[in-house]
């Protein structure tokens, strides 16, 4: 007796709201028991053709047969990857709706402050891939090294323009580093999107542009551009025979900077159980021998981290973008 005297105490409103909770949990539960049900969307935040969206179309293909589920590839660009995020932050935390988010994940929010999303609240599941960022040139462009690009900034100041894939992206960022640590006078030059970026550098409509190896490769053999270095500290596989900045001389970015990556969020609440389904069937993917040798053609590394090793690579780069914004002056254009 005197316990139920105690309960019914307590708030109606209270004890309503807890069996609410009650219900919702368990609901949860048996929803993450049967997942996935039915089709599963992935927003891609940037353009198709893109490398973000080249290494989406390559995994899900294998990822949708591994969940038994169909997976529709979403493109949503804008605003440096905040349009799409927004939508994926917006979501339902049910496992049907992902993010594949790139480098200006971190970013973006350093840039607009009101932006509608804290990428530490999104739950990681895996960075899928990375890439190596290079610096391009075009063929008639007279400087040969990293060296010979600095000095020739000095001795013709604002005379460079500097192409840049996207505001947010990891050439962006890259861009603003170098600026500061080298004394590079040149003006970036941001495009809509990687294609766009790299039609103006192979039309000289740039004389140079920040680009992924993965990108620049083709481009490179065929002789309609030069990769002048690597921003990585070791050169790539990709790429052994070009040097990276620090081999010439010039001081490089970090190693958080000198590659671009992708990987695969939920949206903020996302029950774990889900989280674990898609992680497990997509590290089974990034195994495969025909799924790395395709990546790898397209000049990407695999990388399959787990959720936690994601969360901490997100965490590391919000706090250095976050200065490097703040010393730059690095704005949203």
């Amino acid at each position: 007796m005197l316990q139920f005297m105690r309960a019914s105490k307590f708030p109606k409103a209270l004890l309503a709201f807890a069996a609410v909770s009650w219900v919702a949990s368990a609901a949860a539960q048996t929803g993450a028991s049967r997942y996935p049900d039915k089709p599963i969307r992935i927003i891609v935040p940037v353009g198709a053709g893109g490398s973000t969206d080249v290494i989406t179309r390559i995994v899900t293909e294998r990822l949708a047969a591994k969940l038994g589920q169909t997976i529709i590839v979403d493109n949503k660009p804008g605003a440096g990857g905040i349009v799409g995020t927004e939508l994926a932050a917006k979501a339902a935390p049910d496992g049907y709706t992902l993010l594949m988010g790139y480098a200006a994940f971190a970013l973006s929010p350093h840039l607009v402050k009101t932006v509608a999303y804290d990428p530490r609240t999104f739950v990681p599941i895996s960075q899928v891939a990375t890439q190596a960022i290079a610096i391009a040139a075009h063929p008639s462009f007279a400087p040969r090294t990293p060296r010979e690009i600095v000095d020739w900034t000095k001795a013709n100041p604002g005379k460079l323009n500097v192409g840049i894939s996207t505001t947010g992206s990891s050439g962006h960022v890259a861009f603003e580093q170098l600026r500061l640590q080298t004394g590079l006078d040149a003006q970036g030059v941001i495009y809509k999107s990687a294609a766009a970026n790299m039609t103006a550098v192979l039309s000289s409509e740039v004389p140079m542009s920040f680009v992924s190896v993965s990108g620049a490769l083709p481009f490179q053999k065929s002789g309609q551009l030069r990769i002048v270095a690597t921003l990585t500290d070791k050169r790539t596989p990709q790429t052994p025979n070009v040097p990276t900045f620090n081999e010439s001389g010039v001081p490089g970015v970090s190693k958080l900077v000198s590659t671009g990556w992708t990987g695969l969020l939920a949206p903020p609440g996302t029950p774990k159980p889900i989280v674990d389904r898609v992680y497990a069937a997509l590290v089974e993917v990034l195994a495969e021998p025909a799924i790395i040798a395709k990546l790898e053609v397209v000049g990407v590394n695999v990388l399959g981290s787990s959720p936690a090793e994601f969360a901490k690579e997100i965490e590391a780069e919000s706090i250095e973008f976050k200065t490097v914004v703040e010393r730059s002056g690095m704005k949203m254009r």
